[in-house]
């Protein structure tokens, strides 16, 4: 197949910009748009090509414009649709996301989150939910040999937890940092703790 980079061929699409049109029998030829012949395209030799008239010049220029429009308005008819469609799903799940958290079902967090960020525990009977992550251990030597290993923790809803008073605060708090050494964050690639009740 040949490229139509050369001088003496010119793209279908543009003969009539150009003044010409095709001459009886000619037929447009397929050809490579570049010599890294990536993408085909339909050229005519100029050769096969002749003077337009103006009317047809003006016809086919008219038509060629009503098509890029068309297609102009389908492209924007389909991105408002996407975007219709994407503000909806997005209403959706703010609707859902609210509904849950006022009915307790969110947030979701461990036992220790619950206690250390607002002075809450779960109840005696809350069931907790479990959550698997993903651990892939770091270590200053070679660390790509290094297996990645799941952990699961585990979560509690906001309805079935229970304010506690400072007094049971401090003790719980006092018992978690003696059990697992520390208080401020947690580390899930260095712990024991996996967010259920350490009491």
């Amino acid at each position: 197949m040949k490229c139509g980079n050369s001088e003496a061929v010119i793209l279908a699409s543009q003969i009539y910009r150009h003044g010409l049109r095709p001459a009886k029998g000619a037929k447009p030829v397929k050809m490579w748009t570049n010599h890294y012949c990536w993408q085909t395209a339909l050229y005519y030799w100029l050769d096969d090509l002749e003077p337009a008239t103006e009317e047809e010049v003006a016809m086919h220029l008219k038509a060629d414009r009503d098509r890029r429009n068309a297609r102009a308005r389908e492209l924007y008819r389909k991105k408002q649709n996407a975007k219709i469609a994407e503000e909806a799903e997005r209403a959706a799940e703010e609707a859902r996301l609210k509904a849950a958290y006022n009915a307790g079902e969110l947030p979701l967090k461990t036992s220790w989150q619950w206690l250390s960020q607002e002075h809450r525990i779960p109840k005696n009977d809350a069931e907790a939910v479990p959550r698997r992550y993903k651990i892939t251990p770091w270590y200053d030597d070679e660390p790509w040999e290094n297996d990645p290993y799941y952990v699961t923790c585990y979560y509690y809803r906001k309805k079935d937890t229970l304010l506690v008073s400072d007094e049971e605060y401090c003790k719980l708090k006092s018992l978690y940092i003696k059990k697992y050494g520390g208080w401020d964050s947690i580390d899930l690639s260095s712990t024991s703790y996996d967010g259920r009740k350490w009491w």
